[in-house]
């Protein structure tokens, strides 16, 4: 093993033992020498493609469950629109039958 991995090891043992959010203040106010600095941000690089695959994630469960209550919703609309129509059939169905009956009678 060479004397840069071995440093990296050691550097990434030392990062996991402070963790992350503790690297980020420290590369945050500038506390790592140059050399140091890279390898926190390379440490940190598959932690925020974890992340952000997380927010991805959550963003499109969240997306989903929003189209799925929009579909409900809906078709509860549209359920709702089917018994106002099949009422104001039956009303107009019994307003002409009562006309036709009221003129027959007069």
């Amino acid at each position: 093993m060479t004397e840069q991995s071995e440093l990296e090891r050691g550097q990434f043992a030392q990062f996991e033992k402070d963790g992350e959010e503790r690297v980020r203040l420290n590369l945050k106010n500038y506390r790592y020498a140059p050399a140091i600095e890279t390898l926190a941000i390379r440490w940190l690089a598959p932690k925020d493609e974890a992340a952000a695959a997380r927010r991805k994630e959550a963003l499109e469960t969240e997306q989903i469950e929003l189209a799925r209550r929009t579909t409900r919703e809906a078709r509860e609309a549209n359920n709702i629109a089917k018994i106002a129509l099949a009422v104001a059939v039956a009303a107009l169905v019994l307003s002409i039958f009562l006309a036709i009956r009221g003129h027959g009678a007069a």
